[in-house]
């Protein structure tokens, strides 16, 4: 399996485009000044330029001293990359930004404006992302992970976090969301007689799998008003969003998943079965890949073979299995390494992104870890710590695992 990283592509294709407009940009200056005094008849240079002693044109120099501060800021990105290189593919980014301090270095000096400068200081801020990110990624960490135990949430088997800061979760079917010190409000009352998936979308609204009656809710987070947005499935469990607004629901009796558009419920289409029991699933960080748990000791990946989630996918493999456990939740981190929770040891496992690598990372206290969370970054909820919801006694872990996670919606 190939291990994507959009967040470095993006970070790479931006930095190319900086590039080429700066080296653009160069040329024009370049172009204007050598024709602006063609007919010597002309009194004065075309606007931006300056006559030379011998009756030429060259670019203005609005700002002598950026030059100085586009030499430092640049030099000084490209050294601190150099320096905190750690592997092959960091060398690289490291020549990249070196190329671009000079090129920052170059423009400056024959004339570049302030602003020239600081989209020289940006590229290679961007080389400085991308190295950090290929480090962080390059080597899985050694297991040590420390755990923290936050009291008073819910027993029910799915949680997630809100853009306000709020952990949020079915209790006694009602929604119910809570901050980090377990102070609750209740969003909805009467939601799900049976909850098993609970998600946000990215518009804020909460999406609930109801077992009992074999549908899925959405529900406004300031009114509390429900609609039913899918029936007739069989037992909807897992549920994952994307960042376009579907849902994907996995059904263990049924053996499928389905994806089905949030705000176009019509629009759906199962795009996997044949699966055994399958419980909890996590798209990858470029949303083209589902990683699944299952009840009969799989972890399966999902691969989409279209652009959009209703395109057909590819049949789904094992991408790692343990014969005779069961597996609960899952999550990814930042680099697409797999985290996932086993019934009934509270064993919290770690498979790298290429499916080679297995690390059992820690067990945890409880028999029903069943959900796996990245904090957003808000109330206190750190994307650098993955969350795990516990049915035995209705806490949630805090667990650092020194990896930051999948980004939250």
């Amino acid at each position: 399996m190939t291990n994507s990283l959009p967040t470095l592509q993006r970070l790479r294709a931006s930095w190319a485009m900086r590039q080429n407009l700066h080296t653009l940009s160069i040329l024009f200056l370049a172009f204007l000044g050598s024709n602006c005094n063609s007919n010597e008849d002309e009194a004065k240079c075309a606007a931006g330029f300056t006559t030379t002693e011998d009756g030429g044109c060259q670019p203005t120099d609005t700002d002598p001293d950026t030059d100085t501060d586009a030499d430092t800021d640049a030099d000084t990105d490209a050294d601190t990359d150099a320096d905190t290189d750690t592997d092959t593919d960091t060398d690289t980014d490291a020549d990249t930004g070196d190329t671009a301090a000079e090129t920052g270095d170059s423009a400056a000096e024959t004339g570049d404006t302030a602003a020239e400068a600081e989209t020289a200081d940006t590229s290679n801020d961007t080389a400085d992302l991308l190295d950090t990110a290929a480090g962080v990624c390059a080597v899985l960490p050694v297991p040590n992970p420390a755990v923290l135990s936050l009291p008073g949430f819910s027993t029910e088997a799915d949680f997630d976090f809100d853009p306000n800061g709020y952990a949020g979760a079915v209790d006694n079917s009602n929604l119910i969301i809570k901050d980090r010190a377990g102070a609750a409000s209740i969003v909805a009352p009467n939601v799900a007689a049976s909850p098993t998936g609970v998600r946000t979308l990215a518009s804020g609204d909460w999406v609930v799998a109801d077992t009992a009656t074999s549908s899925i809710l959405m529900i406004d987070p300031n009114t509390g008003g429900q609609s039913v947005i899918v029936a007739g499935l069989n037992t909807p469990t897992g549920l994952e969003v994307d960042s376009l607004g579907y849902l994907y629901i996995s059904d263990p009796v049924a053996g499928t998943v389905t994806v089905v558009e949030a705000n176009n419920p019509a629009n759906s289409a199962i795009i996997a079965n044949g699966l055994l029991t399958p419980n909890h699933l996590v798209l990858s960080n470029d949303e083209t890949t589902l990683f699944l748990t299952s009840a009969g000791g799989d972890i399966y990946t999902i691969q989409r073979n279209g652009p959009l989630p209703t395109s057909p996918w590819f049949a789904p493999t094992v991408f790692w299995n343990s014969p005779g456990v069961s597996f609960l939740g899952i999550n990814v981190d930042i680099c697409d390494n797999v985290y996932f929770t086993e019934y009934p040891n509270g064993d919290l496992h770690r498979l790298s992104a290429d499916g080679l690598t297995h690390d059992l990372l820690l067990t945890l206290p409880s028999t029903r870890p069943t959900d796996l969370r990245w904090g957003n970054n808000t109330g206190g909820w750190s994307n650098n710590l993955l969350y795990a919801s516990d049915r035995d006694q209705g806490r949630i872990f805090e667990i650092d695992v020194s990896m930051p996670g999948k980004p939250h919606l």
